[in-house]
This record gives C-alpha cells, sequence and structure tokens, in this order.
C-alpha cells in the first residue's frame, strides 16, 4: 500500500507539460526564430552538445551536468540540487528573409543551453523515499534552450526571446539509460544525470 502511495505521489508531483514556450508576436517572427537553434544535438554521460548552424552562425556549444554531492545518510537534508548554464552571444547578425529577397537584422543574439532538476522544491524533504526508485546513483534533469536578441522593426529594436524543452525524442540514437522517464506515464520527458558522487 505504501508502495503504492509512493508511485502515486511521485507520478502526480512530476508531471511536467511537453509544450514549446515562445515568448514573441507570431506576426511579426519568421518560423526559424520560432524553432532550437540546434541543427545537432547529441547527449552523453557527460553533458549536451549543441551544433548551431545557418541561418545562425556555426557554433558547439557544450553544456556538462551538474555534478552532485549525496551523503546517502543525510539525503533528506538536501534542499535543492543545482542547476547549470552555457551561452554564447554575437554582437549582430543579418539573416535572409524565407519570403522574399529582403533580410532580417538582429543585435545582441544570446543562445543558452540549460539543465534544471525536475525534483519539485516541496518534494526535497522526501529524497530518501524517491532515491531507490531513481536508481540510487542518478538525478533526472531538464534541458532547454533559450534565445534571446534584438529585433529591427522599422526603426526600432524590439526584444524578442523564444525558448523551448529539449526532450529524449529530440535526439537521435539516445541510449536508453539516459532517457528519464521521471513522471512514470511511459514517456521520458528528461535526462538522467550521473554525475553524482556518493560517500556514506
Amino acid at each position: 500500500m505504501q508502495r503504492n502511495a509512493i508511485w502515486l505521489f511521485l507520478f502526480l508531483s512530476f508531471s511536467t507539460s511537453g509544450y514549446l514556450s515562445k515568448n514573441h508576436d507570431q506576426g511579426v517572427m519568421p518560423d526559424f526564430l520560432d524553432e532550437s537553434p540546434c541543427t545537432e544535438l547529441s547527449v552523453s554521460e557527460e553533458g549536451i552538445i549543441c551544433k548551431v548552424g545557418e541561418p545562425f552562425w556555426y557554433t558547439r556549444l557544450f553544456l556538462p551536468f551538474p555534478h552532485l554531492y549525496v551523503d546517502e545518510e543525510r539525503i533528506d537534508s538536501i534542499r535543492a540540487f543545482p542547476s547549470s548554464s552555457v551561452s554564447e552571444t554575437i554582437e549582430f547578425l543579418k539573416t535572409p528573409r524565407e519570403e522574399d529577397a529582403s533580410f532580417l537584422e538582429l543585435k545582441r543574439v544570446r543562445l543558452t543551453l540549460s539543465f534544471q532538476p525536475i525534483t519539485p522544491t516541496y518534494l526535497m524533504p522526501y529524497i530518501s523515499d524517491i532515491w531507490p526508485f531513481w536508481g540510487g546513483n542518478r538525478v533526472p534533469y531538464a534541458a532547454e534552450w533559450e534565445l534571446s536578441y534584438l529585433l529591427l522593426v522599422g526603426e526600432d529594436w524590439e526584444e524578442r526571446l523564444s525558448s523551448g524543452k529539449i526532450t529524449p525524442t529530440d535526439i537521435p540514437d539516445l541510449q536508453d539509460h539516459l532517457a528519464a522517464d521521471a513522471d512514470f506515464n511511459n514517456n521520458p520527458s528528461a535526462f538522467w544525470n550521473y554525475q553524482v558522487e556518493l560517500s556514506k
């Protein structure tokens, strides 16, 4: 009975939405700015790699998983897991529009990747109960991308922001042990972070 109650509690607590967040005016933004700038994505036990190309700039971002130190004898004293992020900025970008021969002008274009723990704060005091369900050596993390910039509209520079989740289905040939079904719905939406150092 207690085991079933824990499963239900975890399912309700970790359920996450799968929608893509886009904070912009649909009438102004071209389609490619709605989507992830990452043309190639890969995830390993070390972290995530995002390769960027046209119509943006050519670069490669690597974001390592946060390193965790877990004392299993005092695990319920943990109040939060760390997050991590990496970003790259270019000052100016001029790229062709999709519908005609004109150009879009952007400046202060910033691409950010981040890892966020998906464990709600109110569940942290119960980590010792959840820990066995996670396998005892890993923690689920959500990956996200964010693109912020100033867009020239007429004679004015307007702030724009697009963002979205990176899920296991976005990663070709992802190893099974890296896909985290943290909300227990048979649809993995996060990644397992194995950068966990245990002490007893």
